[in-house]
């Protein structure tokens, strides 16, 4: 038998490169960006992988430690050789067949798989400057799943091809803000946490994560069910809980002043149940066939008739739709709203509530979305002007 190196429970190891593979590139250029480095250490086994603009580094309990070291491997192959391991293996990594070569050994199975120097791989996280505070990780978590549909995917504005974090009122609390021009979808987290964001000029102090770097996030916040960590410099930002560190590089540039494409609350609304909502607006895109474009994308139809919601949709090609929905409505009858159909469908789908209210001005104005209760959510759609010659 192989000299051993370390030995790991297979499911310490396999949950440490889940969070690490997402930080790994599979088609760089760089060989060494395509693997993750494994140090053992003491009685832990430390799992970091980099893009160069992502770190994620990944600690768990190690079975057995005979040397310390540090040897980089291939992520890839790593992870599919652990997804073959049976759950319950003990994962065993020994001296390999070649010089260039480290074994892996579970039960009767056996890997040779070449290495590089741990000198290779790239640290991009200082160790100092950073002032850590704690947070809500599972509030910031649900905050981005109800978010992060309104960031936009064009590349004509930048700034908003990322998720915006900054302090709530009063520099206490969290507020994360996302949008494209067409939709707006802001969070505030009064109670979770207030951490110091970085100075920017003409606007308030904030972070833009990229969205790499929001999905990292999220799935390690996800059902946090202790406080987690997170800290800001002027160009990076890092989250850690559990044994997982995340440092990332933030998009360097100035977040707008979205507060001011916030409409003001009025008298005239249109309380629904989401569901029943949501339902009707599917089967009306049913006849869409601009959904995901970035020209000329289908509007959906909302107008007050006879004390309900009539929602409708025309194609360009003159294949149409409509279905009713009750709601509780303070709008004259006739009152009439338009979206695009695609961003409304994502709206309703991100909020989590049983009754939500349309908030209006008028058909020329953008509109408010909000869960019925909960005042620290809100969504914006611009209006849109629809193809309706055919139909009234």
């Amino acid at each position: 038998m192989a000299e051993e190196i370390f030995s790991v429970h297979r499911t310490q190891i396999f949950a440490a490169m889940q969070h690490v593979s997402r930080a790994v590139s599979g088609r760089d250029t760089i060989p060494i960006l395509s693997h993750v480095l494994l140090t053992a250490e003491g009685e832990k086994l430390r799992i970091r992988g980099t893009n160069l603009d992502l770190q994620i580094e990944a600690e768990c309990e190690a079975l057995h430690v005979a040397s310390e070291t540090a040897i980089a491997i291939p992520a890839a192959r790593l992870g599919d050789i652990l997804r073959q391991l049976p759950e319950s293996a003990d994962v065993h990594f020994e001296k390999g067949r070649l010089n260039h070569q480290v074994a892996i050994r579970a039960g009767r199975s056996v890997f040779n798989i070449s290495y590089l120097p741990a000198t290779d791989m790239p640290d991009m996280a200082p160790r100092q400057g950073f002032q850590w505070t704690e947070v809500n990780g599972a509030a910031v978590a649900e905050a981005i799943t109800k978010s992060s549909y309104a960031v936009s995917k064009l590349k004509d504005r930048p700034s908003l091809e990322g998720l915006c974090m900054r302090s709530g009122d009063g520099d206490s609390g969290i507020e994360i803000c996302c949008l494209d021009g067409l939709a707006l979808a802001r969070i505030r987290l009064p109670d979770a946490g207030s951490p110091v964001f970085p100075a920017r000029s003409d606007s308030y102090p904030h972070i833009i994560l990229p969205m790499n770097t929001v999905v990292a996030v999220q799935k390690l916040f996800d059902d946090a069910k202790r406080p987690a960590e997170m800290a800001t410099t002027e160009s990076m930002a890092s989250f850690r809980f559990d044994g997982v560190e995340i440092r990332s590089k933030l998009l360097d540039y100035i977040y707008p002043l979205y507060e001011k494409a916030i409409p003001p609350r009025t008298e005239t609304t249109l309380v629904v149940s989401r569901e029943v909502l949501l339902g009707a607006v599917k089967r009306v895109c049913a006849v869409g066939i601009n959904m995901t474009g970035q020209k000329h994308r289908d509007g959906i139809r909302m107008k007050v008739q006879g004390g309900q919601i009539r929602v409708d949709l025309l194609n360009e090609e003159g294949g149409y739709a409509e279905d009713y929905v009750p709601a509780a409505i303070t709008a004259p009858e006739g009152f009439t709203i338009a979206c695009d159909a695609a961003l409304f469908e994502r709206t309703m789908s991100a909020i989590k509530a049983t009754d939500v209210e349309l908030v209006v001005t008028d058909a020329e104005r953008a509109f408010r979305v909000e869960p019925v209760g909960r005042t620290n959510e809100t969504h914006i759609l611009m209006p849109l002007k629809p193809r309706f010659a055919a139909v009234d």
